[in-house]
């Protein structure tokens, strides 16, 4: 336990940084286009969450925790779910309007039959809709994230504030400097690869 809560600081500034860098993504993705993410924003966004979750979970293994913080944790392991699977949809071709083609899915299930066409360009239509739907859901988290990412820091001494903040601003700068490459999905808790 006292583990746990010697790097708790560490794990929320990432925690938060990585929240945020997602939030920040799917804002940056839905204004920059009218189709929302695509396959390459979707897996940066789904590298950054994937990385949030793991953090709040070492975090939440300390005995300090505040009060939503168990609840947060359950909602993105949740989300974390739906966002692994849609991401592997989104890898097994270009979505719609992004070059014309319906991708691997839809190819091969065109092939088997004509009549297929339309259920395969509905299947796209529809993982579209999930995917905008989930990025919306993921925006309606900022508020509540914001006021609980305050009560976390309120729990901290002065020390750990630094230790946070030391955590949280590295991390930002690592982000900045290999955001044009394109993630792996899943992330490593204390040391990312990008």
């Amino acid at each position: 336990m006292q583990n746990y809560n010697i790097n708790r600081p560490f794990h929320l500034g990432r925690r938060d940084c990585f929240f945020e860098q997602g939030l920040y993504l799917i804002r940056e993705a839905e204004g920059r286009k009218p189709g929302g993410a695509n396959a390459s924003d979707f897996a940066k966004i789904t590298y950054c969450l994937k990385s949030a979750c793991d953090h709040s979970i070492m975090a939440g293994k300390a005995d300090n925790t505040a009060e939503n913080e168990e609840h947060f944790l359950h909602f993105l392991q949740a989300l974390m779910k739906h966002l692994v699977s849609l991401n592997a949809i989104m890898e097994s071709g270009p979505a719609p309007g992004e070059s014309g083609k319906g991708g691997e899915l839809a190819c091969f299930l065109e092939t088997g039959a004509p009549d297929n066409a339309g259920a395969a360009r509905e299947y796209r239509e529809q993982t579209l809709r999930i995917v905008e739907s989930v990025c919306r859901l993921c925006l309606l988290l900022d508020r509540p994230f914001q006021a609980l990412k305050a009560g976390t820091i309120a729990l901290l001494d002065e020390s750990q504030k630094r230790v946070y903040e030391t955590a949280r601003d590295s991390l930002l700068k690592h982000l900045a400097s290999h955001s044009g490459r394109r993630p792996s999905m899943y992330a490593q808790t204390a040391y990312p690869v990008l």
